[in-house]
């Protein structure tokens, strides 16, 4: 995808906290609103940090002095279980030297917030990177069967792997701008231990990565009638289908499993918005009319 760069200038920055180790410096790309948009496949929810209204992105290169790895922190919210299937980021071609693989990697949380022990990984490669503009790798984990229950927190990185003099990428991350923001999501690797990126740099970017999780989720998941926005696998309407699209529509949730069944008043774009939320009440509480016909 081609992007319009405005402005570039490299920034070392200071080191924020003590012991942080080297603070990686980044380049700030300045792009048009439209030039990035989650990807969503086959109606199954894709988790994201990062600001996806932002109209400008950073970009910063892996690796560098200092940094053999980036990473960000997930957290398996909204459903009982989900099994990782696709994971994705975001990489701005021009900043590319050499021919670089890279891996993506996932790991367990070591107790703290940041990562611990490796689950597994997935090499794109060179061959699949963008060189021009930004573009998304993806990585399929589907094999690698990794199932994360509610509460569980989980961390996704990227690496350059083999590492070779002169082989590197560039990741992208937000301006730091949106609702996640200040809970310290992103990470580097300095070859010895974990930090948080904001204790470096002092400002909390969060870096361009998608999960898309898989709990049950197909092209044909509405039954009967819409309404069963969570789920359920008795597909019954009741209150715990009002707490998911709030949480999906105002706190950064997850999205719905099923988005025909939380098309809820039948829109024919298909959009889950408040309207969805206004008829569940009615229908609930109020008696009236039932959810739309799948």
């Amino acid at each position: 995808m081609a992007a319009a760069v405005v402005s570039l200038s490299w920034t070392a920055a200071a080191v924020a906290e003590e012991g942080a180790g080297s603070a990686p410096s980044f380049q700030e790309v300045r792009l048009a609103a439209s030039d990035v948009t989650p990807i969503e496949k086959d109606g199954c929810p894709t988790v994201y940090y990062y600001d996806e209204e932002s109209t400008a992105y950073v970009v910063w290169r892996l690796p560098q002095e200092g940094v053999e790895e980036f990473g960000e922190r997930f957290d398996q919210e909204g459903v009982s279980v989900c099994t990782l299937v696709t994971v994705r980021a975001l990489l701005y071609g021009p900043q590319m030297a050499g021919s670089p693989d890279v891996e993506v990697v996932v790991y367990q949380d070591d107790g703290t917030g940041l990562p611990g022990a490796q689950l597994a990984a997935v090499t794109v490669p060179n061959a699949s990177l963008p060189t021009t503009g930004l573009g998304w790798i993806e990585a399929d984990f589907s094999p690698s069967s990794l199932v994360f229950s509610e509460g569980e927190t989980y961390h996704l990185t990227l690496r350059v792997s083999p590492a070779v003099a002169g082989d590197t990428v560039s990741l992208c991350s937000d301006e730091a701008t949106g609702p996640h923001s200040g809970e310290n999501r992103s990470e580097y690797f300095d070859g010895d231990a974990w930090w948080t990126l904001s204790s470096a740099v002092g400002t909390d970017y969060v870096f361009v990565f998608e999960a898309e999780i898989d709990f049950g989720c197909d092209t044909t998941c509405c039954v009967g009638g819409a309404g069963n926005v969570n789920g359920d696998p008795v597909d019954k309407v009741d209150v715990a289908d009002l707490t998911f699209p709030v949480s999906y529509l105002f706190r950064g949730g997850v999205e719905p499993p099923c988005r025909e069944e939380a098309n809820v008043n039948g829109d024919p774009d298909g959009d889950v918005s408040v309207s969805d939320l206004t008829l569940l009440v009615g229908y609930l509480f109020r008696g009236g009319p039932a959810p739309a016909p799948c």
